[in-house]
């Protein structure tokens, strides 16, 4: 059971291609009578799951064992105990992994020759997913969020304290900070006065903090999520001197967050990464405009998806609950639209989405309505 999806683990899920791949997606509860439901709820999935695997020509024995992993959880009471807002489910013949995630997914099960992964899409791009740093002398944490809430992320190999990192600095207790501008970076640069206050100090402040953006790169390498700072301000110029992570937002968190709850620093940070996600996708759209009808850009579903594999889509607009079916030929590089779903059909616009997504693009999942009705996907493309 996994709770975190990355962009590794989008791109493994999309390069499987074991038919048949079944994909469950369905919302669970975290406490109460409402978690009684959720087995029930995957009972019922399991059978329609089964029903389109035998329908695919699959021998009863044959999707039992495929599913025969989902059946035990159907059955595992403490696994119902444990949950968050959703439940997605990848399952071949090969592998079977199940993600435990803050989203309430709508009930859906899809058989088709790849793993559907647009629902969760939204936790990884136009921002559903962000970090925070909450960065003191004597502590740091890193958490993980989203719309819903956020979590506390294991963060091993870097000192808890900068005690701990290179012992106590003398005359630290009397060191006063005020900024400076630092040139034409646009950033802060902080000015170490006072008694005891030394080239050292700022230095070892420095080396402290290069020690976590050294982990907090490796941890994140893979994402291309928002990091919010919680500090008190005179460090957050500090870190942002050393820094080499490209998301560090310039909104950060005022004051010391040693003590402040994840459900507190969240109701701080949502509103900064939504203007983040809302001025990203609003940049994007004006592109798209001035784009529009050059050879930088389509409407165009059968010519994005070939785009969209070959790595060429810099940035996408999907539209969040619909489905474009389909069949991709990859021999050909070419798609099939069918108006409804027919036998070894696939989301087309799920193909694209993960594509641009594990390729390094951006994709925005947005409202069908800002996107025209009959050509519902729109693309900026990078050459």
């Amino acid at each position: 059971m996994i709770d975190t999806m990355s962009r590794s683990n989008v791109r493994e899920l999309l390069e499987e291609t074991s038919d048949p791949c079944v994909t469950i997606f369905m919302p669970t509860h975290q406490k109460g009578l409402e978690t009684l439901q959720g087995p029930i709820r995957l009972r019922n999935l399991l059978r329609k799951a089964g029903d389109e695997l035998r329908a695919r020509g699959l021998g009863a024995a044959d999707a039992e064992s495929l599913l025969s992993a989902v059946s035990d959880l159907a059955s595992d009471h403490s696994f119902w105990q444990h949950q968050s807002d959703g439940l997605a489910i990848f399952a071949s013949s090969g592998r079977t992994r199940f993600y435990r995630l803050p989203v309430p997914f709508p009930e859906l099960v899809i058989v088709a020759e790849r793993f559907h992964l647009k629902p969760v899409l939204p936790l990884l791009i136009s921002g559903g997913q962000f970090y925070v740093l909450a960065l003191s002398q004597n502590r740091v944490r890193l958490f993980q969020g989203t719309q819903a809430g956020m979590s506390e992320q294991v963060l091993e190999g870097i000192p808890e304290s900068l005690h701990e990192s290179i012992g106590a600095i003398p005359g630290s207790a009397q060191l006063q900070f005020h900024t400076a501008s630092a040139g034409g970076r646009g950033r802060q640069k902080p000015v170490v006065h006072g008694q005891g206050a030394s080239v050292a100090s700022e230095a070892n402040l420095r080396r402290f903090f290069s020690q976590i953006d050294q982990e907090i790169c490796n941890v994140l390498m893979d994402e291309q999520a928002p990091l919010i700072l919680a500090a008190v301000e005179y460090l957050v110029p500090i870190y942002r001197d050393v820094s080499h992570y490209t998301l560090l937002l310039d909104e950060f968190i005022h004051g010391n967050p040693d003590h402040t709850a994840a459900g507190e620093l969240h109701a701080q940070a949502w509103p900064v990464v939504r203007a983040h996600i809302q001025a990203l996708e609003e940049q994007a759209w004006d592109n798209f405009r001035k784009l529009a009808g050059t050879p930088r850009s389509s409407n165009i579903l059968s010519d994005v998806v070939p785009a969209a594999r070959q790595g060429r889509v810099g940035a996408l607009f999907v539209p969040l609950g619909v489905q474009c079916w389909g069949v991709w030929d990859e021999r050909r590089h070419r798609v099939n639209v069918h108006a409804e779903q027919m036998p070894g059909d696939e989301d087309l616009l799920n193909l694209a989405a993960v594509s641009v997504y594990s390729s390094g693009g951006t994709v925005f999942a947005v409202d069908p309505g800002r996107l025209v009705q009959s050509q519902p996907v729109a693309a900026i493309y990078r050459y």
